[in-house]
């Protein structure tokens, strides 16, 4: 009986001495989670500190009322032109064409459990801004991606012409915008109103895995990607860490440029390649020249917004003029017009 008593005891004290340890290492767990919150909000709020003379400045801007109506008669009144030149389209009412490739594009991101990323391909001026910005817009959005996608998931804008130079920069663009979309797409207020600066990845990672752990998904678009896979301010290191963002359930990538995603992997980071070019649909959607019917559209719909019409012989000379991009049929659609409108062309030999 000694000896059962002696192996029972020593089964206790093995016992207590592991449920000892389990205790200590699971209050040390909580202490370093605990730790890491804390450590995480001082950055937080470290970060919105810096740049509180951002928010106060543009307290300031918001306070400007809007310039009032300039009372103009009728005859004064001088109707704005149809056609938009140079610039992105804005507005979808004024998007025309690519409808296939619309199609395919929601297709592709969200036609699956998972979203997918997406590469647009296509040439200068062939539309790609206006194209994410089409496709991007809340109205779009909230009716043509699959239902299982819909509610959650957030459209992020970034223009990457806007002066972005290294990753810290492209970080803190990244937050400031996911947080604008959140609020302009889910009516979601976080209080931020400053542009920052520059942060760190681990913030970033932090901020996305939080969102994405409370359902939110976000589809990240990237305006002009070359313009990062260019420049070595943006090593392996940084597309690496895009493509660990990648890992949190919920985040795709749509990226426009005018190669497609497996050239800008040689040309990225000075040849060393990244995980991160792996990620995309195989077959990149090409932006290239519009339909002959699309281009039509496109000359003849705006015209007929302000009540002007173009003949079969107008529109086909504006065809034959400007081939069938689009930039190149707004310069040359709206060209037409203002010379009807002013009286200088009454044909097309009088714009030569």
């Amino acid at each position: 009986m000694t000896g059962i008593y002696s192996v029972l005891i020593s089964a206790f004290v093995a016992l207590l001495i592991a449920s000892v340890g389990w205790l200590y290492q699971r209050k040390q767990s909580q202490d370093d989670q605990k730790r890491h919150a804390e450590e995480m909000e001082l950055k937080w709020q470290a970060f919105k500190a810096q740049f509180a003379p951002h928010e106060q400045a543009l307290d300031i801007i918001k306070s400007i009322p809007p310039p009032s109506d300039t009372d103009l008669s009728d005859d004064e009144a001088i109707p704005p032109g149809p056609y938009i030149v140079g610039l992105p389209i804005q507005d979808p009412h004024n998007f025309y064409g690519r409808k296939d490739i619309i199609n395919k594009f929601y297709t592709r991101l969200s036609d699956s459990p998972q979203l997918t990323s997406v590469s647009i391909q296509g040439a200068r001026r062939s539309g790609k801004t206006s194209f994410l910005r089409y496709v991007s817009h809340p109205v779009n959005w909230s009716i043509r991606l699959d239902k299982r996608h819909r509610t959650k998931t957030i459209p992020v804008f970034l223009n990457l012409q806007s002066g972005i130079s290294n990753s810290s920069h492209f970080y803190s663009y990244l937050i400031k915008e996911t947080i604008d979309s959140l609020a302009l797409n889910a009516s979601i207020d976080c209080n931020i109103s400053y542009l920052p600066t520059e942060t760190d990845f681990p913030l970033v990672r932090d901020v996305f895995r939080t969102l994405c752990t409370k359902n939110w998904q976000f589809a990240i678009f990237l305006d002009e990607f070359e313009q990062l896979t260019t420049d070595l301010s943006f090593d392996r290191d940084f597309f690496d860490s895009l493509r660990s963002l990648s890992d949190i359930s919920g985040i795709a990538w749509i990226t426009s440029s005018y190669r497609n995603i497996q050239e800008l992997e040689l040309i990225a980071a000075d040849g060393k390649t990244s995980p991160f070019f792996n990620i995309f649909f195989p077959v990149p959607l090409y932006l290239g020249p519009f339909s002959v019917k699309s281009a039509q559209d496109l000359i003849r719909k705006p015209a007929e917004t302000v009540g002007h019409v173009f003949s079969e012989d107008d529109i086909a000379f504006l065809i034959s003029m400007a081939g069938r991009l689009p930039h190149a049929i707004q310069i040359a659609a709206a060209i037409l017009y203002w010379a009807r409108k002013s009286g200088s062309a009454s044909s097309e030999s009088d714009l030569y």
